[in-house]
């Protein structure tokens, strides 16, 4: 390792004050303000237009771990931690929205004197790997443990469903709240990112392989008003004097530390990265192992007790809530050990004797421990209705089929206990849990008591207000019991929920044809047609609900449309050239599937259909040609080879 510039160690004493405003900061409001205009117009495109690109959130590429999907946040992720290999942490610091929040809090806090200290514990800085390693690759592992590994990757860069994996308003501004004010004012700057982000993790790791770093030429004095302005807590002058450059990988390049050197000896430049010097500078410890232990038992503690606490409280957001418990839990120790204790600005012990903050905290920390303990009581009462609930799955599951299970003395047992649970939770929480209502009703119906089956699940929809299977699930209990123009409005309900579900798409067409009112089916979906002019689906179970009705042309019609719709063989080509094959119009039926299997050769029962529909029409040397073709493409094509030996004279 090739030594630091010797200027950069002080020669003696050095004055820390008239230390410049930070140039790059207005920059870096400049791009975090566009980038939220950017966010507003998204969102805006989609509440217009109801379609738009699936959100660039780094979350959403767990539907990649979990299903193989590659949406648009996993391809925005994957740039994200390529830029970082080599940029460094530029992303966190010019592009992330919770980074920009944090900025805004802690600037918020300095205006009114509070300068929030660094927690810096060796053990919740783990948090973030084990938060990524949950959300991003822990799926892979029950994919493998459910043997569910060859999953074919799609690509859904789309969305109808924008909001689908948000939270709610109010709970999406207390996670702001949590990791915005809560984490900074407890966890010190950026503190949400040390102690919480899993999305940090991975660009933590790639930041040491980065070769643009921030670096010091010989001008250095050492004055050490980089530290003073860098907002994440790295000890800028420390490691530039040790070597050379930053190594700490949560520098989020804000470049502060550059702007405000007054010899400008500082750059961002090009040259090895840290993990060829050193991963990360050694400090002394803050705490020992005793008050470490403190911390990550009450972090534990606390994310286990409110994590999904009433269905309400998401991952995130219970992250930030657990650091800062921990971090209040570990003052209330401090406050029976230290002669001093300080949560800034106010001092909670003095020379040993409590202040009457310091009273005022216990008051408060009594009634927060109380809280906690009944909320983590009823998470496990929760934890234990759903875990007493998942022998009852495939009951549910094969209900409604001819392949209902028996129900036994046992799973009558334990439908006795979901519900002896589910009363627990209901009874002694707060807030309704949404999914312990369904599992009490359903344990109602497995019983043989419907009445409270319709009640909970009513219940458990008004209170999930994005939740489809509740609503249907209703339905199929009334056609079930010969009431299907009863169900119709339930699955109208669920469909305008989701528009997205063919299952629920039929179930309404089907219902709707069963209880006489296919009015109602084809006045939902012709208004979500005119709403999603993009959908073909709709516009296919559309024309199945006029053809019942006897509304051929339009049926027809709308059929053409939907085709039009859709890719290239895919949609409903097949029920239209059905019809025009019915109707004999098999010249209409080599129009509609000649620019199909033009456009993808492979789909062979396109081309099947084209040949069977050529020869109708005499043109025999002409579907020999596209027969041959397709044997060319795949020469053992059962469906191609059976057709070509029906066709021998």
């Amino acid at each position: 390792m090739s030594s630091p510039p010797k200027g950069c160690r002080p020669k003696g004493p050095v004055a820390r004050t008239g230390i410049a405003k930070s140039k790059s900061t207005r920059w870096r409001v400049f791009v975090l303000v566009a980038i939220h205009l950017a966010i507003a117009i998204h969102v805006a495109l989609w509440l217009e237009h109801g379609r738009t690109v699936s959100p660039l959130e780094p979350s959403e590429a767990m539907e990649f771990s979990k299903r193989s999907i590659i949406n648009a946040g996993f391809v925005f992720f994957v740039l994200a931690i390529l830029s970082t290999l080599v940029l460094g942490r530029f992303f966190c610091g010019w592009a992330c929205h919770l980074v920009a929040i944090q900025d805004l809090c802690a600037a918020l806090m300095k205006r009114i004197g509070i300068t929030p200290r660094p927690l810096r514990s060796r053990w919740l800085a783990t948090v973030p790997f084990f938060a990524g390693f949950y959300m991003f690759l822990w799926p892979f592992v029950e994919r493998i443990r459910h043997k569910v590994v060859d999953l074919p990757v799609t690509v859904q860069l789309e969305t109808t469903q924008f909001w689908a994996t948000f939270p709610g308003l109010a709970i999406s501004i207390l996670t702001l709240a949590v990791a915005g004010f809560a984490t900074i004012y407890f966890l010190g700057a950026k503190g949400f990112c040390t102690y919480a982000c899993p999305y940090g993790a991975f660009f933590n790791v790639a930041d040491r392989l980065a070769p643009l770093r921030i670096r010091v030429n010989d001008d250095c004095e050492g004055c050490g008003h980089c530290t003073i302005a860098c907002t994440s807590n790295v000890a800028v002058a420390v490691e530039v004097r040790k070597y050379g450059m930053v190594v700490d990988p949560g520098c989020m390049k804000c470049l502060d530390c550059v702007s405000v050197c007054p010899k400008e000896a500082l750059s961002l430049s090009w040259g090895k990265p840290a993990i060829a010097v050193r991963s990360k500078t050694k400090r002394t410890p803050r705490f020992g192992l005793g008050y470490e232990l403190v911390l990550a038992v009450a972090f534990l503690a606390a994310f286990f007790a409110f994590r999904g606490l009433y269905g309400r409280i998401p991952f995130l957001m219970s992250l930030g809530l657990a650091g800062c418990l921990a971090f209040l839990t570990l003052r209330t120790v401090e406050l029976f050990r230290k002669a001093r204790v300080q949560i800034a600005p106010m001092v909670l012990k003095d020379a040993g004797n409590l202040t009457r903050a310091g009273v005022g905290f216990l008051v408060v920390m009594t009634g927060v421990f109380a809280f906690w303990g009944y909320s983590g009581w009823i998470r496990y009462a929760d934890w234990q209705c759903q875990r007493a609930y998942a022998p009852l799955i495939p009951v549910r599951d094969g209900w409604f089929t001819n392949q209902r299970a028996e129900v036994t003395p046992e799973i009558r047992a334990t439908a006795q206990e979901v519900i002896q649970r589910a009363d627990r939770v209901i009874r002694w929480g707060l807030a309704e849990v949404p999914r312990v209502r369904v599992e009490r009703g359903w344990a109602h119906m497995i019983l043989g008591e419907e009445e409270p089956f319709f009640e909970d699940l009513a219940i458990a929809s008004r209170l999930a207000t994005k939740d489809v299977n509740s609503l249907v699930e209703r339905g199929h209990a009334l056609r079930a019991a010969g009431k299907p123009a009863a169900a119709v409005p339930l699955y109208r309900e669920a469909v305008r929920r989701n528009p997205d579900q063919p299952a629920t798409l039929r179930y309404l067409v089907d219902a709707s044809l069963e209880g006489g009112v296919l009015d109602q089916a084809i006045e939902e979906l012709k208004s979500q047609a005119e709403a999603r002019k993009w959908d073909a689906m709709v516009r296919e179970f559309l024309a199945m609900a006029l053809a019942q009705a006897g509304q051929d042309s339009e049926a027809e019609a709308t059929l053409l449309r939907s085709v039009e719709l859709s890719k290239p063989g895919e949609g409903p080509w097949g029920l239209l050239a059905e019809r025009y094959w019915a109707t004999g119009r098999k010249s209409e039926v080599i129009a509609l599937l000649e620019p199909i299997l033009s456009a993808n050769p492979t789909q062979m029962t396109v081309r099947s259909t084209l040949i069977s529909a050529l020869d109708g029409m005499g043109e025999r040397d002409r579907a020999t040609q596209i027969l041959d073709e397709g044997l060319r493409l795949e020469p053992q094509n059962e469906m191609l080879r059976k057709l070509q030996q029906t066709r021998q004279p």
